[in-house]
C-alpha cells in the first residue's frame, strides 16, 4: 500500500520521526496507526462496559454535557448521577 500525504503531514511525520527516535517517517506513521487502533479498541470497550453497567441510561442533561465536551463547547466537567 502506498499513501500520499500533504506536504504539511509529511513534514510533521519527518519531524516526529527525528524527535521521537523512529528510524523513519514510515515507522512513525505505522506506530501512529497502531496507537489509533488501540485507542479505538479502548473506546469501544469503555462504551460496551457503559452499556452493560447497572447505572442505566444517561439523562438528557448528561447527554448534553457529553455533546458539549465532544464539540469543545461549554464546561469540561461532567456530572453523572450514580444509583446508591
Amino acid at each position: 500500500m502506498s499513501i500520499s500525504l500533504t506536504p504539511e503531514l509529511e513534514a510533521y511525520a519527518r519531524r516526529q520521526a527525528d524527535a521521537g527516535g523512529f528510524t523513519s517517517a514510515e515507522e512513525f506513521v505505522r506506530e501512529a496507526l497502531r496507537r489509533m487502533i488501540l485507542e479505538e479498541r479502548r473506546h469501544e470497550a469503555a462504551v460496551s462496559d457503559g452499556l452493560r453497567s447497572e447505572r442505566g441510561p444517561l439523562t438528557r442533561e448528561e447527554l448534553d454535557g457529553v455533546r458539549k465536551l465532544a464539540t469543545g463547547g461549554g464546561d469540561t466537567r461532567l456530572n453523572f448521577t450514580f444509583p446508591g
